[in-house]
């Protein structure tokens, strides 16, 4: 697994989950707010991302 990938996955969940809290806030705790989704879905695509990452990563070191 390349690490620095993962770093940069790390850092932009991070960004991200920032920006959403943002979002939130600006639009009155509407979670149903279509950019509040949007950024959530992003979220979720970065994480799913991440974890076949890690998991491959296990993976292979299990062999």
């Amino acid at each position: 697994m390349n690490l620095e990938t993962v770093y940069l996955l790390e850092k932009q969940i991070e960004h991200y989950k920032k920006e959403l809290s943002k979002l939130v806030t600006i639009n009155g705790n509407n979670l149903l707010h279509p950019n509040v989704i949007e950024l959530s879905q992003r979220i979720d695509h970065l994480l799913i991302l991440y974890w076949e990452l890690t998991y491959l990563n296990n993976k292979k070191k299990r062999k």
